[in-house]
């Protein structure tokens, strides 16, 4: 693109006709590969600023600007409040301050502060607001000899002379500060509000003759600090070394090269970079051009002053800097004659640095520990975007090394994390080192301390009944137990869990137990609310005393990271699992599975893959063989799958190598799983079936039948175009039945019939609607309570019109096949769904066109759900 294309070239042109003749400015564009995403930076700045004594033109140009950007994008926004900031006088530390004028003191006397061979303190505030660091400072000035030098000046930007002169009365913040106030106030317009760039307020500056050596918030200020900076500068009398960045020399290549040279970073090179795994690193190579732009009478000059060969910059960890030097190499061979700039190349081993300080620290506390690497391998298939991918994820798991049955009990566990968050945490202000050493102790908490699956129950201790009786929750035996950790405000899990052990009738065979989390003000009231009264008919339900106490070793024994936190034991007293969240059907296979005594314990994660099958395995499913196999499956709404491989090795130590079970999941649609299991047959060629821990979801399809008469009415709808279909009972409706609304009842008296119900907009050019329906998404057939009001107003975005009207909610049921999505489900409102029926019409056409990239057609099928319930629950 030719500078003169630009948007930004127009507006800085436009600008210029206001700017003083001859003042110059630069485009710099910059062209930048980074995170495998090509990226166009430009950079506007005055090359040199207005004079103090030209402030109205700055306003001139700030008001034109804002005016010029406020229709285009906030790229151009930014590029051009950046410029702002570039144009108009600014001072910086090392200026000379000029006088402040347009100032009166307490009696209202006209000022003017002309700064003289001494060290000023002047703080810019407001009565009232900034009173906190002006009484601090006052206090040192009064108690320490060696500022008695030092005249502190405060300038109240307050609209009111006589709020200032009580505030200081009132605070008693008089002599030794001078007082004194804008005549104005704030007005953006002042120069000085300007030259300091004041957005907010407190401000402070420190002067000594007449150089300003500090601005910034009094937070950030030390009276001591900034004298010791003066007294060191006089003593040495050296001028402050600003240390500039250091530059390579100008380059200003042909323009023919320069755009050989970007089309091949945005192709050839791109590629080459995500080849090298370098795109999950910060790698970036950027190509510059820079222009300088001036005024000469009516006409706008520009000429190139800079075009450079390649700017790379990384800072990568130690195991990618043979792939960072070879995309150099790369770069040379396509381009021999190219001066590659290096920028900022810095490779990091800071994990390294990182294990030896916690090693040593673990040594000297006598715990032996293995720091390993989790390399873990995804292949992915995104439905949504019909692509298969390969993944690689690098982890650090710290593993406690233990004789045979011996455990790190729970109070040297405890002691042995204080003394880390004495000695490393709360020392450190590196984020990193932090971070790593709270993953350690969490690794060596589940390494060597929490209960493991396989293992007997533990009884846990210090909870309350609803009576303030302390309980101690022992297993019961013959019953398969769930234990359920829950917060004292989120209890919607009691209701499901309750509702899934009396639908199952798993009455006699499963116990439930609800460890609330709460705290003493939440607690009667909870204790005595009728959700509780009612679950305790079928649950055990215990309170604790303080939501995250010391005195519940339980959560850490047991694992609890997160809520809902479940613990499963078996029927002889044994830990099945112990897991965060998990949907609805996940919790009932794995019920079921355990009362049924199918549920085995697996204690142990890893398993004997040899390191040839491993191999061998990751080599077939990184192949091009793989993703062409994929396409052959089908339709790409049908199935989404990830296999995942984990390999865990210990650098220190070549010989260590195990092998975490390895993780298959996917998604597919009814009647197309025979097609996958064939592909992943091909996969256990290399590590057998019963080596993966596998999570599958079957999608079940629904198919509408043909009509039969109304259920209500016993009207012959099978002549009917357009009807009404109810999955729940398997029974047909007319349009006056299913759509009758006496609105003067209210919440389902409104309703003839109040169940789930599809409507097919008829007459249809595609019968296969009908057949290839996804069940998920005609929900579970929630209803409201009968004599509940209900609320239609709409939980969901509508897709007709965005603004969705007050009423029933339309799911478009055969939009978005396959898994749910990221986007969740095309919605229509009760206006949207009166114009679809009306096929053909000018309304129906444009909802249809907004719709189209979704497939949207005339016989789009949609379930109705009368109530709002929540999004995702209907």
């Amino acid at each position: 693109m030719q500078l003169k294309e630009l948007k930004e070239y127009e507006i800085l042109s436009t600008l210029l006709q206001e700017l003083p003749e001859g003042l110059m400015c630069n485009i710099s564009i910059s062209t930048n590969l980074l995170d495998n995403k090509i990226k166009q930076d430009i950079v506007i700045k005055a090359e040199e600023r207005l004079k103090y004594e030209q402030s109205q033109i700055y306003l001139k140009v700030n008001k034109m600007t804002l005016g010029q950007i406020k229709d285009k994008t906030q790229e151009v926004k930014d590029e051009f409040k950046l410029f702002l900031k570039t144009v108009p006088f600014i001072y910086n530390e090392q200026d000379k301050l000029m006088q402040i004028d347009n100032l009166e003191d307490l009696e209202s006397n006209q000022q003017i502060i002309s700064p003289a061979d001494k060290v000023y303190i002047i703080q810019f505030c407001w009565s009232g607001y900034c009173i906190k660091y002006m009484k601090q400072n006052k206090q040192l000035l009064e108690t320490n000899e060696q500022y008695k030098q030092i005249e502190y000046i405060a300038i109240s930007m307050d609209d009111n002379l006589e709020d200032v002169k009580s505030r200081i009365l009132e605070d008693n913040l008089g002599e030794p500060i001078k007082h004194y106030r804008f005549r104005d106030g704030w007005q953006v317009t002042n120069p000085i509000i300007r030259a300091f760039d004041i957005n907010s307020i407190p401000l402070i500056t420190v002067l000594n003759k007449s150089s300003i050596h500090f601005i910034g918030h009094p937070k950030d200020f030390s009276i001591d600090s900034v004298l010791q900076q003066i007294n060191k500068q006089e003593e040495q009398n050296e001028v402050p070394n600003h240390q500039e960045q250091v530059q390579a020399e100008n380059q200003l290549i042909a323009d023919e090269i320069f755009n050989d040279y970007k089309q091949k970073l945005e192709n050839e090179i791109k590629n080459q970079v995500q080849k090298e795994g370098l795109d999950s690193q910060f790698y970036q190579i950027t190509l510059r051009e820079k222009f300088q732009i001036k005024r000469q009478g009516d006409q706008i000059i520009q000429h190139p002053i800079e075009r450079t060969s390649f700017i790379i910059n990384y800072d990568v960890q130690i195991n990618y800097k043979d792939n960072a030097n070879s995309i150099q190499n790369y770069i040379l061979e396509l381009y021999p004659d190219a001066k590659i700039i290096q920028g900022q190349a810095v490779i990091r081993d800071k994990k390294a640095e990182m294990r030896t300080k916690l090693y040593e620290f673990l040594q000297e506390k006598e715990v032996e520990v293995k720091f390993l690497r989790v390399e873990t391998y995804n292949f992915t298939y995104n439905h949504e975007s019909d692509d298969f991918y390969f993944q690689e994820e690098n982890d650090e798991y710290v593993e406690v090394i233990l004789q045979k049955g011996q455990k790190i009990t729970l109070p040297e566990y405890k002691k042995l994390s204080q003394e880390m968050t004495d000695q490393i945490i709360n020392k450190s202000d590196d984020y990193e080192l932090i971070d790593y050493a709270n993953k350690v102790l969490d690794n060596i908490r589940e390494s060597g301390v929490q209960y493991k699956v396989g293992e007997k129950f533990h009884p846990i201790k210090f909870y309350f009944n609803k009576l303030d009786k302390e309980i101690v929750l022992f297993h019961k035996p013959g019953f398969v137990n769930l234990i359920t950790y829950l917060y004292g405000h989120d209890l919607d899990q009691i209701t499901q869990l309750i509702a899934i052990k009396n639908q199952k009738k798993w009455k006699d065979k499963l116990k439930l137990t609800f460890l609330i989390l709460t705290d003493e003000s939440n607690e009667k009231e909870l204790k005595n609310s009728d959700l509780i009264k009612e679950a305790l008919k079928d649950a055990e339900i215990l309170f604790n005393k303080n939501e995250m106490s010391d005195n519940y070793d339980d959560l850490v024994l047991y694992g609890m990271q997160n809520i809902p936190h479940y613990i499963f034991l078996n029927k002889s007293g044994n830990i099945l699992d112990i897991q965060g969240h998990m949907s609805e059907e996940e919790m009932i296979e794995k019920l079921d599975l355990a009362i049924q005594g199918k549920q085995t314990i697996q204690p142990q994660k890893s398993v004997n893959i040899k390191k040839e099958q491993f191999e061998k395995a990751k080599k077939y499913l990184k192949s091009h063989k793989v993703s062409g196999q994929i396409n052959k499956l089908g339709d790409q709404n049908q199935f989404s799958l990830n296999i995942k491989l984990i390999e865990i090795v210990d650098d220190v130590d070549p010989e260590y190598v195990k092998y975490n079970k390895p993780e298959i999941s996917f998604f597919v649609r009814q009647g197309k799983q025979d097609q996958l299991f064939q592909f992943l047959d091909k996969i256990y060629k290399y590590i057998p079936k019963e080596y993966f821990t596998i999570k599958q979801e079957i999608s079940k399809i629904l198919v509408i039948p043909p009509p039969k008469p109304c259920v209500l009415c016993k009207a012959d709808i099978t002549v009917d175009q357009q009807y009404y279909y109810c999955p729940f009972k398997i029974e047909f409706l007319c349009c006056d039945c299913a759509e009758h609304d006496d609105k003067t009842q209210v919440g389902l008296k409104r309703y003839r019939y109040t169940d789930g119900v599809i409507f097919i907009n008829g007459p249809l050019e595609d019968p296969s609607v009908l057949t290839d329906i996804d069940e998920y998404k005609i929900g579970k057939n929630l209803k409201i309570g009968p004599d509940e009001p209900g609320s239609q107003q709409p939980s969901f975005s509508c897709n007709g019109c965005s603004d969705a009207q007050v009423g029933p909610r339309y799911i478009a049921l055969n939009l978005r096949p396959g898994q749910l999505r990221s986007g969740g489900y095309i919605d229509l409102c009760q206006g949207c769904f009166e114009d679809i029926k009306q096929r053909g019409s000018e309304e129906a056409q444009d909802i249809i066109q907004r719709n189209e990239n979704e497939g949207m057609t005339a016989d789009v099928v949609l379930y109705r759900v009368l109530f709002t319930h929540g999004y995702y629950e209907f």
